[in-house]
Formats: C-alpha cells, structure tokens, sequence
C-alpha cells in the first residue's frame, strides 16, 4: 500500500469523523456572544472556564460563544467566505509565516462584516471548520483582528504560539487598545502593526506594543517608507513590506533595512537573455521528456546516469513513496517497474524544484505553491471528471508545470516546446484556456485573493462548488506540507548516510 493511498485515507477518515461531529452541533441551540466587557461568565455558563492558548482548539470549545445563523453551521459551508493564503518571506527568501486573508463573497455581504459575528466566524472558519494546521502546518498565521474582536474574549481562544494579531487601521490606539494589547502580550501573544504607510501617531504610540510593522509600499511614498523605518530602528520590532510585486522592490526594500517580505514577487518569472539553466534541472527537464515520451526503463536509466546526486535523489523520493513495499528499490529501472509510470512522472516533476534548492522544502515557498497548486488541480479535476484518471494526471501535470517559467528563468513557449507536450496541456500553460487552462485560472485567483473572480469562475464548473474548492485546496495545503516534511526528513536522512561513509 502506497504512503500516498494511505495518506488519502487518513484524510477521508478524518473528514469523516468531523462530517459526524459537525452535524451534532448544528443541532445545538445557539448562545450569545460573550465579550470582554459583560460580566466575567462562570464555568457553569457559555464560556469555558479553563483554556490554554496553546491547546489544540476544537469546536465545541468555540461553539457556544458564537450565535450561528441558519446559513452558518460548524461545518462552515463556505459559500460566503474565500480563504486566502499569502506567504511571508524573509531575506533568504525562505517562508516564515502565512497571512491568512478571509474575503467576502457577493453571496452573504450583509452578514460578514457584521462585527462581533464575523470575528466569531472567522475564528470558527480558521481554526475549527477549516483547519489551522491545514492552512499553515507549521508555520505562524498572520490574522486580522477588528476593535471589537481584540477587545472580546474570544480572542483568546486564538493559539498563541501559532498566531499573530494584526491590527489594522481602524482598530485605533486608544488607551483601551493600548492596555489590552500589553495585558495580552504578557500572555505571549504577539502583535503587528498593518496598513502603515507613514510615521504617525498611531504608529509612535503602538511601537511598544507590536513586533511587526506591516508597511503597504504600494501606498506609501518614498518619504513615508523612509520615516517608518527610522521610527522603528531604535525598537526591537521588524519591518513588513507587504504588497511587494518584483524582486526588484524585494531587494530595494531590504536595502532600507526591512526584514520581512509579503506577496508573490518569488513566484513572477524573470526572463533574462542567455542565462545559463542549471545542469541539473536541465537533466530532469530531459528525464520528464523521456518519461512523457514512454521511453523503456532502460533508456531513463542511462539518462541519469551521469547525473549522480539526482539519481540519489530520485530513488530517496521513490523508495519514500514506496514505504509499503517489503524490500527498497535500488534502480530507477526498478523504480518504474515497481510503481509505475503515473508515480514516476509525479517524482520527477516535483524534484525539478527541490533539486537544487539550497533550503528546506517546507521553506521554499515556489516548491510550496507548486506542490499546492499541483493537487488542488488534481482534486478539483476529480470533481469535474469522476472516473477520469487521465485528466486529474493531466491537471496535477499543469498545476505542477505551471511555475517552470520563473524556476528555470526561460519563456513558457520554449519549455512546452522542449517537453512536447499534449495540446490541451500546452493551451493550459499557455493561453489558460480549456478546461485545464480554467482549473489553473481559477487557481490563480485563488491565490491573489480575488474572490470575486474566483466566486464567478467556480459557477462555470459543475462537478463542484466554492464550499468543495475550500475543503480542496486545505487538502492541497496539508499535502504539500507533509511533502515538504517528507522531502526534508528524506534529505537529512541521505545527508547523514552519506556523512558516515565518508567518516574515517
């Protein structure tokens, strides 16, 4: 049985066992909501009289703090809320955190932004309907806390080694917000400061409070970024550039001393005349043509063959996705005979992102959202085509390959060309069109946040809905952590074995 089969069941079961729990809760009479200025509840009444911050949250934790419309159930039928999910890098350009991004959808406007609700929703929709370490594995959430939800309780139902609170704009500094804030620092809670474009009052009087200052240097001027980050050099907080577009502006911003870096520049193909290909990706851009080609075990053996670490590396990630197996296989002869073309093919197009990456697979934020959008695709292409392996190969094909312009440097043209793809691959890739080019648009909405587009393209598929393309894409978040996981723990096993062959 395959690490993946088993993996898949994993999910199915605990999607099971949560289908089961949710339907009781739905049947519960609703509560009100608790804030932090009522009276202090008793453990006999709606709140509970004893949380950790750091225990693992479950819903009937939550539950009785939120009144839930009809429409609004502890399964979280997300029909009026998009998740997006935005990496935060730092100078290395290795992920350290996520900004979660919960947008409303023209479905329900009235009742998302309605204060103390939509906190408990998105509380609810995060870490209990949705999944936290889905959508974060192991990283740090960034989420935005309104006035009201800061101010309540239920913000400490939040883990607080998990997340980080921003306080936008609107939030304010007053004296109330200035003292909640250090009552919930002293709890280990830690703060940042978005929507700064300038130094101001509000920032001079949050700096001793938050550990993040979250700059829009799209908004800002020069001057303005320049006084922000005079303002906090003598703090010990770090600089955000959010909204940064090229690794242009990355490298500009990092020159002013900012630390972090927020948005999609890494994933922004930069195409530049005669640049030279890596050896090694070249091998495996050859390796997948052969593969694609239903080339003989033989002569994908003797492709690689001069090629030594990637040899090494592949047959790691075989004998890997082969753990069931009762004997590990020594050849990639072997390898295809053993587990099959489809496995083979998934391997190779996978490794040609992590096989020169000096750090981590779970770091690497373009093998991230590769890996994402490559099972997004294919869960999504399950839905629209049951009983069609062949498109679901093809769709996780595309969402893998769909980043191999800003990895190798090289137009998307030339790379469809050198692989000989099929047309409706190539049209995906390409022009975005068919029903594969579609499934990668609406991806990529996903991605940017724009949920009104994603809300629109999801009506014109009819094997799912936006609640099956949530529940999707937090499996495709899982999956690429725990392959990130998995690649990493592999490469640190082989970096040992061979560190003791060498020992005297």
């Amino acid at each position: 049985m395959s690490a993946m089969f088993l993996f898949a069941t994993c999910i199915q079961r605990g999607y099971e066992r949560r289908s089961r729990r949710h339907r009781w809760e739905a049947s519960q009479p609703p509560q009100k909501l608790t804030t932090r200025r009522a009276s202090p509840p008793s453990a006999a009444g709606g709140f509970p009289s004893k949380i950790h911050a750091t225990s693992p949250l479950k819903f009937d934790r939550i539950a009785p703090l939120v009144h839930r419309p009809p429409h609004f159930r502890a399964s979280v039928c997300m029909e009026d809320i998009c998740l997006g999910r935005q990496p935060i890098l730092d100078a290395r350009r290795r992920t350290v955190a996520y900004e979660l991004l919960f947008h409303s959808t023209p479905t329900e406007p009235a009742t998302i932004g309605d204060g103390a609700l939509a906190a408990a929703k998105l509380i609810v929709s995060a870490f209990c309907g949705l999944g936290v370490h889905q959508a974060l594995g192991t990283s740090k959430g960034y989420l935005s806390v309104d006035a009201e939800m800061l101010l309540s309780n239920i913000v400490e139902l939040l883990p607080r080694d998990f997340v980080v609170l921003q306080l936008p704009e609107a939030v304010g500094s007053g004296e109330e917000v200035l003292k909640r804030c250090a009552e919930l620092r002293r709890k280990g809670y830690r703060f940042a400061l978005d929507d700064v474009v300038n130094r101001d009052e509000r920032l001079d009087r949050l700096l001793a409070v938050v550990d993040v200052v979250k700059v829009d240097i799209k908004t800002a001027s020069e001057a303005g970024v320049r006084a922000t980050v005079q303002a906090a050099r003598d703090r010990p907080v770090l600089l955000l550039a959010e909204k940064v577009d090229s690794l242009e502006q990355a490298e500009a911003c990092a020159a002013l001393g900012f630390h972090l870096f927020q948005g999609y520049f890494f994933a922004r193909p930069e195409i530049l005349s005669g640049k030279r290909t890596h050896p090694a990706k070249m091998a495996l851009l050859r390796l997948l043509s052969l593969v694609l080609a239903e080339a003989s075990p033989e002569e994908i053996e003797r492709a690689l063959k001069p090629h030594v670490d990637l040899s090494y590396n592949l047959l790691r990630l075989v004998n890997s996705a082969a753990s069931g197996l009762p004997r590990r296989i020594h050849s990639l002869r072997q390898g295809v005979i053993i587990l099959g073309r489809r496995q083979l093919l998934r391997w190779v197009q996978l490794l040609l992102y992590t096989a020169t990456s000096e750090d981590g697979a779970l770091t690497n934020p373009l093998i991230q959202l590769a890996a994402t959008r490559g099972k997004l695709m294919e869960l999504l292409a399950v839905r629209e085509r049951p009983g069609r392996r062949d498109f679901s190969d093809q769709a996780f094909m595309v969402g893998i390959l769909s980043l191999l312009e800003t990895l190798f440097g090289t137009p998307m043209a030339e790379i469809v060309e050198e692989l000989k793809l099929a047309p409706e691959i190539a049209e995906a890739l390409l022009q975005r069109t068919g029903t594969l080019g579609r499934l990668l648009q609406l991806q990529e909405w996903l991605e940017a946040g724009e949920a009104a587009k994603v809300v629109t393209a999801c009506r014109q598929f009819t094997g799912f809905t936006l609640a099956d393309l949530m529940q999707d894409q937090l499996e495709a978040l899982k999956w690429a952590h725990d392959l990130g996981r998995q690649v990493d723990d592999e490469h640190a096993a082989g970096s040992q074995t061979r560190a003791g062959s060498r020992a005297p």
